[in-house]
C-alpha cells in the first residue's frame, strides 16, 4: 500500500537526518577535542622547553636551537653569536638573603635579559645562575656591544640586597 511505502520512506528520511545530525555533532566534537589537544600539546611543549622558575627556554631547548642555528648560519652564510652570562657571587647572595630572594633575582634578571635583546634572539637559562643568549645574524662586534649594554643594564638595576654583595673592581 502507498501509505506503508510513504511511512517507510518517511522513517528512512528521519533515520538519515538523524544520522547526519549525529555525524555533524561528532565532527563538531572532534574539532573541539582537536583544538583542546593542540592547546595541551603547546602546554606540554612549553613545559618541556621552558625553565620552570624564569620562564626562559631551558638548557635542552637551547642545545637543540644552537645546532639548528649553527646549521642555518653555515647554510645561509650569516653570522651567529652566543653570549654566556654568569651571576658573580650568587651563592653568597643566596646564603645571605635566602633562596626565595635568589629566585626573585633570577626571575628579575631573566626579565631584564628578555626585554633588552632583539626579537630573534633566544634567551635561555643554561643552569643555576648561568644564562645564554643565541644571537642569529649577529656579528661578534654587535654581540660584544649587546653584552656590554646588558652588563650596564644589569649593573644599574636596583636588585634588593645588592649592597651586601662584593664590590666589583
Amino acid at each position: 500500500s502507498l501509505d506503508a511505502v510513504s511511512c517507510a520512506v518517511q522513517r528512512a528520511v528521519e533515520h538519515i537526518e538523524s544520522a547526519r545530525e549525529r555525524e555533524a555533532a561528532l565532527v563538531d566534537s572532534l574539532i573541539r577535542k582537536n583544538m583542546e589537544l593542540g592547546q595541551l600539546n603547546k602546554v606540554f611543549h612549553d613545559l618541556a622547553s621552558r625553565d620552570g622558575l624564569t620562564g626562559l627556554y631551558n638548557h635542552r631547548f637551547v642545545q637543540n636551537t644552537l645546532q639548528l642555528e649553527f646549521a642555518r648560519a653555515q647554510t645561509n652564510g650569516y653570522p651567529l653569536s652566543v653570549i654566556v652570562l654568569d651571576v658573580d657571587h650568587f651563592k653568597d647572595y643566596n646564603d645571605t638573603h635566602g633562596h626565595l630572594m635568589g629566585d626573585y633575582v633570577l626571575k628579575s634578571l631573566a626579565d631584564l635579559l628578555q626585554q633588552n635583546v632583539r626579537d630573534i634572539d633566544i634567551v635561555a637559562r643554561w643552569g643555576g645562575e648561568e644564562f645564554v643568549i643565541v644571537c642569529p645574524k649577529c656579528t661578534p662586534e654587535s654581540a660584544h656591544a649587546l653584552a656590554a649594554r646588558l652588563c650596564k643594564t644589569i649593573a644599574a638595576h636596583p636588585f634588593e640586597g645588592r649592597e651586601t654583595q662584593p664590590k666589583r673592581y
